[in-house]
């Protein structure tokens, strides 16, 4: 087995009532991620790593079917929900899922439009997704586990308007140095944040709402335009945000693998 020579840091995620975060290691290249979460509270989580069994990349091959609280009835209130934006609908909706046990086992998770039929969504690297816990669920720690990412490249739609992504690898990244600026992305923007791409980042209370400049391809904070530059905002692992695309065009975004030689 290859041996990973790489020790992630630890580094905070952004979602609202995130009070801890673990350092990932790598072993074998397999790592973790541990995320809690403050009861009642809602954490946006970028999926940074392959599930151990590749056929089986899909919330439950993500979460498992222990780490959150189920429900009994449909669209339970109680029920803690993981909520997936689906660009491939028309419109772009979020479709929600809940666990809920079965008669007798065993526990699955559910559309929560439908509560009649098991549903196991496909989730991959480079996802995001919003884990909101119910109003009885106390502080609750959710682990991310798998192999880390070890391809050379990896490519994301994006399409027009709300796209919920992360960085598609198993490390951190600084905005600057993502490939966005390379492949030209976001450069609509120059005398207006609001005319071009952005990129918001959810800080648990709101959103930090970014976008590059054409004229010096940096990034700026879109609210403070004239000097809020933004080079140095890093990319969590573990940390989804939005890519809101102007442009009625698909954008393939194609990040390249930093660290694949030290596997």
């Amino acid at each position: 087995m290859k041996r990973l020579a790489i020790l992630f840091s630890a580094v905070g995620l952004l979602a609202l009532g995130v009070i801890a975060s673990d350092t990932v290691n790598s072993v074998n290249t397999v790592g973790f991620r541990r995320i809690t979460i403050l009861s009642n509270h809602i954490a946006m989580v970028g999926i940074p790593f392959d599930t151990i069994d590749t056929n089986n990349q899909t919330l439950v091959g993500v979460l498992g079917t222990n780490q959150l609280r189920p429900g009994s009835t449909i669209g339970s209130a109680n029920a803690d929900k993981v909520m997936i934006w689906n660009t491939s609908l028309v419109p772009p909706q979020y479709q929600t899922f809940a666990l809920k046990p079965s008669s007798p086992l065993p526990v699955e998770y559910f559309d929560t439009d439908n509560w009649g039929t098991a549903t196991n969504p496909p989730i991959k690297a480079g996802q995001a997704i919003w884990i909101k816990l119910g109003p009885r669920s106390g502080d609750t720690t959710i682990t991310l586990s798998g192999e880390v990412v070890d391809v050379a490249t990896q490519s994301t739609d994006i399409v027009m308007g709300p796209n919920m992504v992360a960085y598609p690898f198993s490390e951190s990244i600084r905005l600057k140095d993502t490939a966005f600026e390379r492949q030209g992305i976001v450069m609509a923007g120059n005398i207006s944040a609001q005319k071009g791409d952005q990129i918001w980042v959810w800080n648990g209370m709101g959103y930090d709402q970014y976008a590059m400049k054409k004229s010096d391809t940096n990034w700026y904070d879109a609210n403070n335009w004239s000097s809020g530059l933004a080079n140095d905002v890093l990319l969590d692992m573990g940390k989804g945000f939005w890519f809101r695309r102007q442009t009625n065009t698909v954008l393939q975004w194609t990040e390249t693998n930093r660290y694949i030689n030290n596997l």
